[in-house]
C-alpha cells in the first residue's frame, strides 16, 4: 500500500504579492484548528508586515484528490483524515463519485474492498450468496463467471483502479 502523508504548501499572500516567497509545507492529517494553528505560524514568521491571507500552493499525498488554491480548512482536513481512516480507498471513491458528492457515508455504505479482478470479486459474491460446497462441481463448472461479472457491473457494482488496487463499490 503506498505512504498516505497527505500534506499541503500554504503560502502567504502578502509576501506573495510583495514578489517574495514564503510559506511553509503542513502535515495536512490533524485536526481544523491545528491546521489552522500551523497556517498562522506560518503567516506570523512572514517577512511581509501584516500578513492575514493566505493559500495552498501545491499538495502531496492525497492520491488524485484534487485540493485547490483555495480550498477550505475544514476540506483539507477531512480528506486527510479520511484517507487515513479508509487509506487509498477514499481518493478511489472521490475520483468514482466526485468531489462534492463524496460523503464518508456513501463510502462506508458503498465500499466492497479491493479484488484482483472483476471476475474474481464476482466469483467471491457467487460463493457468498449460494453455498458452492452444495451445488455438484457438474453445475458450477459450467457457470460463466464472467458473464456474470459482465452484468454485476453493468447494474449493481463499480470499479476504479487507483495505484494498482482495483477498487469496488456499489451503486447504491
Amino acid at each position: 500500500m503506498a505512504e498516505l502523508n497527505p500534506r499541503v504548501y500554504v503560502a502567504c499572500l502578502a509576501s506573495y504579492n510583495s514578489g517574495t516567497l514564503h510559506g511553509e509545507w503542513i502535515d495536512a492529517n490533524q485536526d481544523e484548528e491545528e491546521l489552522r494553528a500551523d497556517i498562522q505560524t506560518m503567516l506570523d514568521s512572514s517577512p511581509t508586515p501584516n500578513a492575514e491571507e493566505w493559500a495552498i500552493h501545491d499538495h502531496d499525498g492525497f492520491h488524485g484528490i484534487s485540493i485547490g488554491e483555495h480550498d477550505t480548512v475544514e476540506t483539507v482536513a477531512k480528506h486527510a483524515a479520511l484517507l487515513d481512516e479508509y487509506g487509498i480507498a477514499w481518493a478511489a471513491y472521490v475520483d468514482l463519485v466526485g468531489e462534492h458528492y463524496a460523503t464518508e457515508e456513501g463510502f462506508t455504505d458503498q465500499y466492497h474492498g479491493v479484488a484482483e479482478s472483476e471476475t474474481d470479486f464476482a466469483s467471491e459474491l457467487f460463493g457468498d450468496i449460494y453455498n458452492t460446497e452444495e451445488i455438484p462441481e457438474v453445475f458450477t463448472m459450467y457457470f460463466d463467471y464472467e458473464k456474470f461479472a459482465r452484468d454485476l457491473f453493468i447494474t449493481d457494482y463499480r470499479s476504479i483502479e487507483k495505484d494498482g488496487e482495483l477498487y469496488i463499490f456499489s451503486n447504491n
